[in-house]
């Protein structure tokens, strides 16, 4: 799921603000896109004779932070009130406060009925996109007058995750091609279906192009020549801080 996901509720770009919001500035979710990830995984073999309760110990494969630009602490005016919107453009209950998945080992013990290979996991959806800000203003108007605004800022990029999820999926096994027990078969090393790669291609959200475009080189004076991103000046290389937060859980259901 992915694309422009407008706000709900709360003021848009040019509406009239107070004296009272002069300074304030309210968040705005340009982008969302909703990946499923595997945060712990395991690959376990289960031979004939040996089935029935296992618990198995799971290898953390990637923690997810919770941020706003590169702040982890999230402000409550703005920070959580962004994800909540987030959340709510999405149809997830996401995390609105300082959090990070656990990058512990965890536990899972599972009902093993047949004999196989299975992917024991936990994951979760992560949610990321680009956000702008409104900051209310003093505008002078054509008139020569001057009025209150909101007025939209640029921002930047966030990062959230949904409820974790864990469980046991096999290759055999038929599930959505959007899903975390979907994500845990490519970790098995199952093969996929031509037709489920691209629907998961699909929910990649659209580049969105620069304000500025690209440049026309014939519109460059003689002896110009412009940075390409094979070139190598538009690398860049986004920290992504940890947090540890320590959380286990134990699922047991009817059939494997």
């Amino acid at each position: 799921m992915a694309g422009s996901a407008a706000a709900a509720t709360g003021p848009k770009a040019g509406d009239f603000c107070t004296s009272a919001d002069l300074g304030k500035r309210r968040p705005v979710v340009k982008t969302a896109f909703v990946e499923p990830t595997i945060t712990h995984f395991k690959g376990y073999y289960i031979t004939a004779g040996s089935t029935g309760s296992q618990t198995v110990t799971v290898k953390n494969e990637t923690t997810i932070t919770v941020e706003v630009g590169l702040d982890v602490k999230l402000s409550a005016e703005f920070g959580s009130e962004l994800l909540g919107k987030v959340g709510a453009s999405v149809g997830l209950s996401v995390k609105t406060t300082a959090s990070a998945t656990s990058s512990e080992t965890q536990t899972i013990t599972w009902d093993f009925r047949n004999p196989g290979h299975y992917g024991l996991y936990q994951g979760t959806r992560k949610i990321t996109g680009e956000y702008a800000s409104l900051n209310c203003n003093r505008v002078v108007q054509s008139s020569g007058t001057v009025s209150t605004q909101w007025v939209e800022r640029p921002g930047s990029t966030y990062t959230t995750f949904s409820t974790i999820e864990e469980g046991a999926v096999r290759c055999e096994d038929t599930v959505p091609a959007d899903s975390i027990m979907r994500k845990a078969q490519e970790h098995l090393g199952c093969k996929i279906a031509p037709s489920d790669k691209s629907a998961r291609k699909a929910l990649k959200p659209a580049v969105t192009p620069s304000k500025f475009g690209p440049l026309d080189p014939g519109t460059l004076p003689p002896g110009f020549t412009c940075d390409t991103p094979s070139s190598g000046a538009y690398a860049a290389a986004r920290r992504t801080p940890e947090s540890p937060n320590r959380s286990s859980s134990t699922a047991r259901p009817a059939n494997a």
